[in-house]
């Protein structure tokens, strides 16, 4: 399910499971009553609500097809771009911290090899789709930073996408002893740095202007397991969480390297991966 909030309105994409059902469906719910104001089925399963300031809350799909819902949570939703027709992979999006700006990624195959389809959002305004070749398959989540987004890819590096400039090769994220199938997952932290973990229990923090030349911060923290989540920062932009594949949450001072300050772990939790 993913969720977003926008005219007032929750806003609640949800996959069925069940054949007769479609791939999902998408609902409008008064929050304070618990009303549902608006509710239809989806063509493709959901993957992100995204609700620009001062826009029409948008739903973009597994195929990075965007459709526009109805604010007032009433009437049809109107299509703004069509899913991709033959996608390699799941499409993700990536929204600017102040909600102004979003990217809806799409992988496909290109005729020299992997590449994204960029759908951009900003200011509420769509922009025409761009082509990127990529040298290397996405092998993580993006996230948007300075009016653009980074990735990490396969070859074990993190790009950077602004614009005209195209893909900017950045920092090393891969640990050298990490799997082949390792995700690597990006979090920005207030000032700008990034939060990069290396496929197995490690995050570093980079500073990477764009521009610039990205630098290691003297900085590191390691979970207990694999990271299998996005570090998550909270509020007040000096401690992040991270999430392990033993079912860990662990809390750590974002400016003071080492162990974490609190962590949980709860007896009869279950020993699955967080999601």
């Amino acid at each position: 399910a993913t969720l977003g909030l926008s005219g007032g309105f929750v806003w609640l994409a949800v996959v069925s499971t069940r054949t007769d059902a479609g791939a999902g469906r998408a609902t409008a719910f008064d929050p304070a009553t618990g009303e549902v104001r608006w509710q239809r089925q989806l063509g493709a399963a959901a993957v992100a609500v995204v609700t620009p300031p001062g826009s029409r809350p948008l739903l973009v799909d597994e195929a990075g097809g965007v459709s526009e819902l109805p604010a007032d949570g009433a009437g049809p939703a109107k299509v703004l771009a069509l899913p991709v027709d033959r996608p390699t992979g799941r499409a993700q999006a990536a929204v600017s911290a102040d909600g102004k700006a979003a990217w809806v990624l799409v992988p496909e195959a290109g005729k020299d090899g992997p590449r994204l389809r960029v759908r951009a959002a900003v200011g509420g305004a769509g922009k025409p789709d761009a082509e990127l070749p990529l040298p290397a398959a996405v092998a993580g989540a993006a996230v948007a930073v300075d009016g653009g987004f980074v990735v990490p890819l396969a070859n074990g590096s993190v790009y950077r996408f602004a614009g005209a400039g195209g893909l900017k090769q950045g920092p090393l994220w891969r640990a050298a002893d990490a799997p082949a199938d390792a995700v690597g997952f990006v979090a920005v932290l207030p000032d700008g740095d990034l939060l990069l973990t290396d496929g197995r229990q490690r995050v570093a923090r980079w500073r990477w202007p764009a521009g610039g030349t990205p630098e290691r911060r003297p900085s590191d923290w390691e979970a207990r397991g694999r990271v299998v989540l996005p570090p998550a920062v909270l509020p007040d932009g000096k401690r992040f969480a991270v999430a392990d594949a033993g079912g860990h949450v662990l809390l750590f001072d974002a400016d003071t390297p080492g162990d974490a300050v609190k962590q949980w772990r709860g007896r009869g939790l279950p020993a699955g991966e967080p999601t």
